[in-house]
């Protein structure tokens, strides 16, 4: 072979060879890229709060890192890779794999600014594996460091911050944590967090709304909602509503959108109820309603509802729920519920307007065992008491009332009509003397109360059957107009009724002017006006006044069931 020939053969070999190691680089690389495209897709998945998503991607980060990493462990790009590595293993949060390639990092890279972010995140890791005495070391490390950048002394500060804290010093902690807030940047919202963490946790009312009065300044607050809403509640439980009321008074001066104010109103409403005061939860509740839409707005509508029923005594007060709960039909909850105090509503009327006792103690039932009403329960089981004092039920309302919390007034009611009726069947078994009249009476009664409950629940259903269709056909006619009354969504259920409805239209008219609709903007906006109504009563369904009811036997001249004859009314059988 001549030497000519033997130079051309390595000449080409070499471009071989180097073809081979180019593609290798760029092989290599690729990997690389790829998995900073995923890491950064990541983040980007975590910032929106698809967590799950998001740690996926940071595992499949982490193996093309590794990938890379393990195709050339002495390349150019070999420190990028470990690091890159490290930091998606501990955002998914494997601190275990995260600290093998922070360790490993440390012993080849000879990057300064490298070697201060991997000896930050080796901090962090040891802290969240409960090593305190190596994070204290690794973290002191990193801010000891030149090559330190801005982000990475901040966030160094804060996990020695957190290190500090975990060791008792919560003076030291506070300081380390104050001064990354401090240094701005990439940590700052996250250091701020952490000071309202760590002063609602520890129950410093006054550096907890110093600290989240900041993290509104600065504009963090919004997209921190959650987690304040989760602080508040540990707050509550951890050392009273105080706390609480002081982390999230300063969220009152956020410039947020309307649902998110919705949901610290509720969120504020849930601790006042937690903490007795009533009054201030459904005021909360209320606010939350007007302000929010679809469920939260629900939800808070039918949270003011029930605690409305918890605590007020005043039957007057059913209207107001009533209008409370129309709009949140969509929740079948809270459409239950408008159907039962429209049935008690019912009930009510029948047993004062038509002389009907039983449907009086029915009404009281429901209040007290289904709407968790006690007030309104007694309240109505007085009323039987009152009106009706010679039925021979009306001992058991009064027993049934004096189980009710009854104010001292109402207490010496009950007791003196007690007293005047130690024969009774019902007070002489309260006293341990049943008697066969008292199985008699009982007998009777289960009957009667369930053929009132029946009745009661087809008539509710029947006078709010149009008036229900309408407000749950709101949010869809909203969604195509802006609407200012309850006129304009009557009208347009009409318009869209065929010209032989003739009756059904004017029965949904009346249907949307009757007094129990309230007011449109009650419905619309939550709003509830308390003026009293000037319209009469709609009395157009009630059942005919029934006969006489023999007061001593509870049954008519006749022998027949009062029941029977109410007008429309079908007994259980």
């Amino acid at each position: 072979m001549t030497t000519a020939v033997a130079l051309r053969r390595l000449v080409r070999r070499g471009r071989v060879l180097g073809m081979a190691a180019l593609l290798g680089g760029c092989a290599y690389f690729n990997a690389l890229y790829n998995a900073r495209q995923e890491f950064d897709d990541a983040e980007r998945y975590r910032a929106q709060g698809e967590h799950a998503r998001a740690d996926q991607t940071y595992l499949r980060s982490a193996e093309k890192a590794a990938k890379s990493f393990e195709q050339d462990p002495a390349g150019r790009w070999a420190d990028d890779a470990l690091y890159l590595l490290a930091r998606a293993h501990f955002e998914r949060r494997a601190y275990p794999e995260a600290r093998a390639a922070l360790r490993r990092l440390l012993t080849v890279s000879e990057d300064g600014a490298m070697r201060a972010g991997a000896s930050m995140y080796l901090g962090a890791a040891e802290l969240r594996l409960e090593d305190l005495e190596a994070a204290r070391e690794h973290l002191d490390a990193a801010l000891a460091s030149e090559d330190a950048s801005r982000d990475t002394r901040a966030f160094a500060l804060l996990w020695r911050g957190r290190a500090k804290v975990a060791a008792g010093n919560l003076d030291g902690g506070w300081s380390d944590v104050a001064e990354a807030a401090g240094e701005g940047g990439r940590a700052e919202r996250d250091a701020r967090l952490e000071a309202v963490r760590m002063a609602t946790l520890s129950g410093d009312v006054a550096r907890a709304g110093e600290a989240t009065g900041a993290l509104v300044e600065r504009g963090f607050a919004d997209e921190s909602a959650d987690t304040l809403f989760a602080l508040a509640d540990s707050a509550a439980a951890l050392w009273g509503p105080e706390v609480a009321a002081a982390l999230l008074e300063p969220l009152e001066a956020s410039s947020w959108p309307d649902d998110r104010r919705s949901a610290l109103a509720l969120t504020r409403a849930r601790l006042a109820a937690g903490a007795g005061d009533t009054v201030a939860a459904i005021e909360h509740a209320r606010r939350s309603a007007s302000l929010g839409a679809g469920t939260a707005a629900n939800q808070a509508r039918l949270s003011a509802a029930r605690w409305m029923l918890a605590t007020t005594s005043r039957v007057d007060d059913l209207r107001e729920i009533r209008a409370i709960l129309l709009p949140a039909l969509a929740f079948n909850s809270a459409r239950v519920l408008v159907q039962e105090v429209e049935m008690l509503g019912v009930l009510i009327e029948t047993g004062l307007n038509n002389r009907q006792p039983l449907a009086l103690f029915t009404a009281g039932e429901i209040a007290r065992d289904e709407l968790a009403a006690p007030g309104v329960a007694r309240s109505i089981f007085l009323a039987q008491l009152e009106r009706h004092p010679r039925d021979p039920w009306s001992m058991k309302a009064a027993l049934a009332a004096s189980q009710l919390d009854p104010a001292e007034p109402e207490r010496a009611r009950i007791d003196a009509a007690l007293d005047g009726a130690a024969g009774d069947p019902y007070v002489a078994a309260a006293r341990g003397q049943e008697s066969e009249r008292y199985g008699q009476l009982e007998t009777q009664l289960g009957r009667m109360v369930t053929g009132f409950r029946q009745w009661g629940r087809e008539e509710a259903e029947r006078r709010d059957g149009l008036v229900l269709q309408t407000v749950l056909m709101m949010d869809s006619i909203r969604g195509a107009v802006e609407l200012d009354s309850l006129t304009s969504v009557c009208g347009l259920l009409l318009d869209s009724l065929s010209v032989e409805a003739g009756l059904l239209a004017d029965s949904t008219l009346a249907a949307c002017i009757r007094r129990d609709t309230l007011r449109v903007d009650s419905i619309l906006r939550g709003d509830v006006d308390l003026t009293p109504d000037s319209a009469e009563a709609d009395t157009s369904f009630f059942p005919p006044p029934p006969d006489s009811i023999d007061e001593d036997t509870g049954g008519s001249g006749t022998g027949q069931s009062a029941a029977l004859r109410l007008g429309g009314f079908r007994p259980a059988p």
